[in-house]
């Protein structure tokens, strides 16, 4: 007789219960999500280590999915989604939305977690209305402020997930900012934005004054700015994404990473020039407001140093 073709453990078999097992701690989930965004053209990878300035043990991203445009003799621009993946199939999350947690466009550009290069670049372009159409860049009526795994007690999950990608995502980018010599002009211009990704419902949480009362509204996903990160001072701007609308999500991000770097590499070269000739005509900062005071510490370092040349 044939052999059974079938991948499907027995029922009750060991196999079987490390097989949902695996399900309800996400690494299937891992493992989609890494495919998707391949699927849509980024180099994704899952169990990438970071380490954080401070000494601690390393942090573990889930999945990495990166875009990148290396400039012929000057560095590399690189984009980046980090993704905190969470199975949570027989309990919806929870996202609170308020009108009160807005963020202006420019805002949402500049605050972007970035390397030190890739501070100035994105500082520089936050008023481009054209990134302010990208979804990558949207700014929602009511933002999300907080949530919560439904039917749970104890540990917030949903805390500790966000905090995680956000985290991951300061970390990965500081990574970067350690391969240049004190001194010397960053190579590497990094965005990293952070994505939590759930295998199971999610739910928007909202007041109406009309009537009164909390409504819920099922939602592929939510865009958070948030403000509790101890990694990062400004707004962070996170995705709260179900893994069945995820395809759809990971192909428009892929198309519009793709714009994106298309429009960071005239600043890269902007700056470099700066740094030459200590001109500051020599930078084209659109208008805008970032929501922050002063200059990019690199720009702002860089203009410092022309007051001590001879």
């Amino acid at each position: 007789m044939p052999k059974d073709q079938s991948n499907s453990p027995a029922p009750g078999s060991l196999v079987e219960k490390v097989s949902k097992w695996l399900e309800t701690e996400g690494y299937p989930l891992e493992f989609r999500a890494a495919n998707v965004l391949w699927r849509n053209g980024f180099h994704s990878r899952q169990g990438v280590y970071v380490q954080e300035e401070d000494g601690r043990p390393k942090r573990e991203i889930d999945v990495l999915a990166t875009m990148t445009h290396e400039l012929r003799d000057a560095g590399l621009l690189r984009v980046a989604m980090i993704i905190e993946c969470k199975w949570s199939g027989d309990k919806p999350w929870v996202v609170f939305t308020s009108p009160t947690t807005s963020l202006g466009p420019a805002a949402c550009v500049s605050q972007t977690i970035s390397s030190l290069l890739g501070e100035s670049i994105i500082w520089m372009v936050a008023g481009d209305e054209q990134l302010h159409d990208l979804q990558i860049f949207s700014t929602p009526e009511e933002g999300g402020f907080g949530g919560r795994q439904a039917f749970c007690k104890g540990n917030d999950l949903f805390y500790s997930a966000v905090q995680g990608a956000i985290g991951n995502c300061k970390a990965y980018v500081d990574e970067y900012d350690l391969r240049h010599k004190e001194g010397a002009i960053p190579r590497f211009g990094v965005l990293a934005f952070p994505v939590v990704l759930i295998e199971g419902e999610l739910i928007r949480a909202y007041y109406d004054a009309d009537a009164d009362n909390v409504l819920l509204e099922p939602v592929p996903y939510v865009r958070c700015h948030w403000k509790g990160s101890p990694q990062w001072n400004h707004f962070a701007t996170l995705d709260v994404v179900s893994m069945n609308a995820f395809p759809i999500f990971a192909e428009r991000r892929a198309q519009e990473c793709k714009l994106l770097l298309d429009k960071l590499a005239e600043p890269f070269r902007q700056i470099l020039k700066f740094n030459e000739s200590g001109n500051p005509a020599d930078l084209i900062v659109t208008k805008g407001s970032r929501g922050v005071t002063g200059l990019p510490r690199l720009l702002h370092r860089i203009k410092e140093s022309q007051k001590v040349k001879p």
